[in-house]
């Protein structure tokens, strides 16, 4: 939970940007909470979060990177959450998970050589090369799920069927809001122009300040 000054330094920014106005003190609150538990579990899924726990307690010599970029594979193969491809190639996984080509290139590269992957003609294409997953990459896969749901079943054993059932529905709508701002080119029109102005003089102040003389 964040600290009460915390909260109360938000509240008051917010209070000053047009578009909260209709929002309780309450309300604005519980979306404070809602920002803070959101950064925390992001945080702690990329620094010692699911992944690093289950390969860790699987034994396997895996970056964690790695591990996303195997499973990149399965989403795209899939359409979970992107655009279904039926041959998966190097420059997929470099888009997928934001990476330079030459960094993916490595991830992949590793992989095959450690035996989660493996490269193959296309069937489209004969010239290019595309990726496959190995026996090793699904036993991996399959284990992983296996865990992760073990932890989820777990983890929710408290809650009643109509707690998790309200709360898969208001959690697809947050994910829901964020997908429809983030694609809104208008969502922040009206005031990014004045803020990076501010950014950009803020930053021409600084740099001046470092040239004046001591």
């Amino acid at each position: 939970m964040p600290t009460k000054d915390y909260m109360a330094a938000i509240r008051d920014r917010a209070k000053k940007d047009p578009v909260a106005k209709s929002y309780s003190d309450e309300a604005l609150d519980a979306l404070i909470t809602i920002d803070s538990t959101t950064f925390t579990w992001r945080r702690r899924m990329s620094k010692r979060g699911l992944v690093a726990y289950v390969l860790d307690q699987l034994g396997l010599d895996l970056e964690r990177t790695e591990f996303e970029a195997l499973t990149a594979i399965v989403h795209m193969q899939g359409g979970i959450g992107t655009q279904k491809r039926s041959e998966i190639t190097i420059g997929d996984v470099a888009e997928e998970l934001n990476l330079d080509p030459s960094r993916a290139s490595r991830l992949v590269t590793s992989l095959v050589s450690k035996g989660y992957l493996r490269r193959t003609a296309s069937q489209e294409d004969g010239r290019k090369s595309v990726l496959a997953h190995t026996q090793a990459s699904e036993a991996l896969l399959r284990a992983f799920m296996t865990i992760k749901w073990r932890m989820i079943f777990k983890g929710f054993s408290g809650w009643s069927e109509e707690d998790l059932t309200h709360y898969a529905e208001l959690f697809a709508r947050h994910i829901d809001m964020w997908h429809t701002e983030i694609e809104n080119a208008d969502a922040a029109g009206d005031i990014a122009g004045q803020l990076s102005n501010d950014i950009a003089q803020a930053l021409k102040d600084e740099l001046d300040s470092r040239n004046q003389p001591a």
